[in-house]
């Protein structure tokens, strides 16, 4: 297949993707309360080949991380540790401005992260190993889920009545290891018919989550968190994932949040010969069928030869309309 005809099939695409958006009227600036815990899991006494760490954050300083040599080593100061309170809270603020940019004041991100700063991670039940590892897709999603249940009742505690938040999420110890077999937990949006179908009881109130690990590592490269932070959490507000399933690649492009678009490059960095690939530190807006999804944007309807002045995605303030259908 040559370029043009692969361009070609993804205008299309996209096009039937403009004319599948349902009519969705905009609604008020919303406020999203969202519960964020740090929880690790027990020390890997013996370390697991199938998992990427020992089952605990990350807590050196910046210097020792770059300083380090083999597997754990940090070539360069992203997402660099300690990931402690202290970095969820700087990645919510970034998650918190990229969601009023994109819907551009429509929704608003406040958040309370248990345990507070100064204080060590909750530590689940049970090992990484036996959370990230199961027979089958079905037990393997009851056991995601049942981490999702254990974390959210080991901060009952702390957090308060369950009711006061809109989302939940666990922010954990896992290193993810994009490209092969693992153990680690992947960055899941867990919805309401995904838990019912796990099987597994969540504490009362609480139908969905959603679960992001400490770093992701991919072959030849490393994926930025903001990335991540953005469209798990669209996902949870019902983004569907845009990629070709069938391959694991792109299907639309890195203009889309859903498909490549939050892993989009930064740049190749080079050092003593060696390149690394800086993925996922600035994820690209939701397009517009994304957001007149989620109801940040209503289209008009065109049905004519006509002209019509628009307004860009990112733009506030504006009555001109930033996306039609035709």
């Amino acid at each position: 297949m040559t370029n043009r005809s692969r361009t070609s099939i993804m205008r299309v695409l996209a096009l039937a993707l403009a004319l599948a958006v349902p009519d969705v009227s905009r609604s008020a600036a919303q406020e999203i309360h969202l519960l964020a815990l740090r929880v690790e899991f027990p020390y890997e006494v013996r370390d697991d080949f199938t998992t990427g760490g020992r089952g605990v954050f990350d807590m050196r300083t910046p210097a020792e991380a770059l300083a380090a040599e083999g597997d754990s080593a940090y070539r360069y100061p992203y997402d660099a540790p300690p990931h402690d309170a202290a970095f969820l809270e700087a990645h919510l603020s970034a998650l918190g401005r990229y969601v009023d940019v994109a819907s551009r004041g429509e929704m608003a991100l406040t958040w309370d992260v248990y345990p507070p700063a100064g204080q060590p991670a909750y530590v689940a039940p049970r090992e990484l190993v036996w959370y990230g590892s199961a027979p089958d897709d079905d037990e393997q999603l009851r056991r995601w889920v049942t981490f999702l249940a254990d974390a959210i009742e080991l901060a009952g505690p702390d957090a308060g009545p369950l009711s006061r938040f809109d989302s939940y999420l666990v922010f954990n110890a896992s290193i993810s290891l994009q490209g092969a077999l693992s153990t680690e937990f992947p960055a899941l949006a867990l919805t309401e018919q995904e838990v019912q179908r796990s099987g597994v009881a969540l504490p009362s109130g609480v139908t969905s989550g959603w679960v992001v690990p400490q770093q992701i590592q991919t072959p030849g490269g490393v994926i930025g968190l903001n990335g991540t932070f953005a469209a798990t959490f669209l996902a949870t507000r019902g983004l569907p994932v845009l990629l070709n399933t069938a391959t694991s690649g792109s299907a639309l492009g890195g203009w889309t949040l859903m498909d490549i678009g939050s892993d989009n490059l930064v740049e190749r960095l080079e050092t003593d010969g060696d390149t690394v690939l800086t993925l996922g530190f600035i994820p690209c807006l939701p397009m517009a069928w994304e957001q007149a999804r989620l109801g940040w944007v209503e289209p008009p309807v065109i049905r004519a030869d006509t002209t019509i002045r628009m307004a860009g995605l990112a733009v506030r303030d504006s009555d001109l309309p930033r996306a039609v259908k035709v």
